[in-house]
């Protein structure tokens, strides 16, 4: 669940596509040429597969692009995929219903409940937080608009965990500002908002969607891996781009003056199931919603036009209060926002390993467009900009073909004089051997327990859980410090929903780069034959094959991989940290992830309490 989208501000990522179905969408809702401009995207990056829901005022539908799965089967209106923190919006419809009934009381005080009740009257001694402003004065309204100071520490979040859990965990990690001070997405907040439901209507979030959603909208959603699997239903794979080299992309431009397209730009793409029992955060209001894009089309007909919710409480999660976020645009509760002269635009983004997701909307034109792509990471920021070159074709403007600004964005060069140093030959000693086989503890995240990982060859990071190639080509691309297989180095089991396994790589004395990964199952064959002559179910040959499309040209092979490997894997972050004796403590952005301009320099002295995260004996 990576954060908010800055819709048409921010473009960034990289990686994947396959042919348009004609047969499944009868009567298309996208004229022809909006439809090949689009297949040509997916066809230039190798998406596999997208759908996009649809609601105009002439009328409304689906468009199906792709693939869902390694075998070529097509994406139907009932094959589902992960919505991903397009359910934050979902979740504050939900508080947004309830609070229009003006009925709910709060058992502590007898009143009313609103977005201006105070956490601590509803959760009591469960809400302590860091900032004993926070604790004191933070309300609804705080929660849902992500400013209680405690930025997005996606890291700690984890699978199966409660509500109540998620409220308690807020109060165990470390802000970053002051109470109120600025706007820091954060899927922690949702997480806990969640908790609103068993507190106040002695219900969970999921029966509450299903009671005043669901059932009278018509929507089969899923909130639960586990029971998407046991009611055997369509499901759709996820696709992992790696070994993307973006110094190689900004090559590529300065030659070819259009598209990066070269393999080495773009990398290669590898299939895994997401949909395993545990890949749901149960009771989660921050992104646990799957949807069929028959479900995104209701929903999308519901945010604009509703018929079961509320008015109120629609109007109150897009105007009750609002946060600025950069430029114009501000977030609500569950939504952003940007005033345009063609009206209030809404949108959202949403991502899970291997499914992306975009909803915008202009309610006063009646226009909505939810769109899913199932390429990771590349699916992300092309799910916002086609929403944006679509919506900008509906409302009759000249198309923007936002991609180019897209394609730029790939090109990463890094100047001289930012690269690391080279390593110190030899490095100082560190301490890292003797905290080897203790477990490490922190009391939000999940605990640690080092295990020497050994860089050279393949068969010690495949015995470890982890993809070779990550850390031989994704890794060394992205450290701070440069990484050789020569470097000392850890790895650790981490139980998150975002992070399954830790590496830990040594640079000098007690500096250490942690990077964090989630590894998959890969499917299809992983062993050298099958790479080197390309058979069909190895994915890059099965894509090349189901694009059946040549308008760029035949496309070099993708980067074949060093190391065969049965797991593939999602780089989640990187940065320093510093070994003592009694622990290890994280700095840098280790508690927002993509956000440098909150990052801490890491510190020899007092690294308990200058830690962002300190995990100890």
């Amino acid at each position: 669940m990576r954060g908010i989208l800055i819709s048409i501000i921010a473009f960034t990522a990289a990686a994947f596509a396959a042919p348009l179905n004609e047969g499944l969408s009868k009567q298309h809702v996208l004229d022809s040429d909006t439809r090949a401009f689009v297949q040509s995207v997916l066809d230039h990056f190798n998406v596999p597969g997208a759908a996009m829901a649809i609601v105009t005022p002439a009328g409304s539908g689906i468009e199906y692009f792709g693939v869902k799965d390694l075998e070529g089967n097509p994406i139907t209106e009932s094959t589902y995929y992960a919505i991903a923190s397009n359910s934050k919006w979902v979740t504050a419809l939900a508080i947004a219903t309830f609070e229009s009934w003006k009925n709910v009381t709060v058992p502590s005080t007898g009143q009313l409940f609103s977005f201006e009740t105070r956490l601590k009257d509803i959760f009591l001694d469960d809400w302590n937080m860091q900032d004993a402003t926070a604790t004191e004065q933070a309300t609804v309204a705080d929660l849902l608009t992500m400013r209680t100071g405690v930025p997005k520490h996606d890291f700690y979040i984890r699978k199966n965990q409660s509500s109540l859990d998620a409220i308690r965990a807020l109060g165990q990690l470390k802000p970053s500002h002051p109470f109120r001070e600025r706007y820091q997405y954060a899927t922690s907040h949702y997480g806990a908002a969640a908790a609103l439901f068993p507190a106040l209507l002695n219900q969970t979030l999921d029966d509450f969607l299903e009671q005043h959603f669901w059932a009278p909208l018509g929507i089969q959603a899923y909130t639960n891996a586990t029971q998407l699997r046991a009611d055997d239903v369509d499901i759709g794979a996820g696709f992992n781009t790696v070994a993307s080299n973006g110094t190689q992309c900004a090559l590529d431009l300065s030659a070819n003056k259009s598209y990066a397209s070269s393999s080495a730009c773009l990398g290669r793409t590898e299939v895994f199931d997401f949909w395993t029992e545990t890949s749901a955060i149960e009771q989660d209001g921050g992104g646990s919603v799957i949807f069929t894009p028959k479900d995104m089309l209701k929903w999308a007909h519901e945010s604009i036009d509703p018929k079961v919710i509320p008015e109120e409480a629609l109007d109150q999660a897009i105007h009750h209060e609002s946060q600025p976020v950069a430029g114009p645009i501000t977030y609500g509760f569950g939504v952003s926002k940007a005033e345009t002269p063609d009206g209030e635009l809404l949108f959202h983004g949403g991502a899970l390993p291997g499914h992306n997701s975009n909803f915008l909307r202009n309610i006063e034109k009646g226009i909505a467009i939810f769109t899913m792509t199932n390429a990771d990471p590349i699916g992300f920021t092309l799910a916002d900009l086609l929403n944006a070159e679509i919506y900008t074709r509906l409302i009759g403007k000249p198309p923007k073909d936002l991609i180019k600004t897209f394609e730029k964005s790939l090109a990463v060069v890094i100047p001289p004089g930012q690269l690391p140093p080279p390593n110190p030959v030899p490095p100082t000693p560190d301490q890292g051997d003797n905290l080897v086989g203790a477990v490490l503890t922190h009391p939000a995240y999940p605990e640690i327990r080092l295990q020497p990982l050994n860089l050279t060859g393949c068969t010690g990071l495949e015995s470890a859980g982890i993809p070779a190639d990550f850390i031989q080509i994704d890794v060394t691309t992205v450290s701070p410090i440069n990484v050789s297989s020569s470097n000392k180095a850890f790895y650790a089991q981490w139980n998150g929903s975002f992070t399954s396994h830790i590496v830990l790589t040594h640079f000098d004395g007690p500096h250490y780069n942690y990077t964090m990964l989630l590894t998959f199952d890969k499917q299809g064959e992983h062993d050298e034959d099958a790479l080197n002559t390309r058979e069909r179910r190895d994915p890059d040959a099965f894509l090349i094959q189901a694009r059946q499309s040549a308008a760029n040209g035949d496309k070099p092979p993708p980067v074949k991989s060093r190391c065969p490997s049965k797991y593939t894997a999602k780089f989640f972050g990187q940065g320093p940290a510093v070994f003592t004796a009694d622990g290890i403590g994280f700095f840098g952005a280790f508690w927002a992830g993509d956000d440098p301009s909150i990052a801490v320099a890491p510190v020899t002295e007092n690294v308990r309490q200058e830690a962002i995260a300190f995990f100890g004996r």
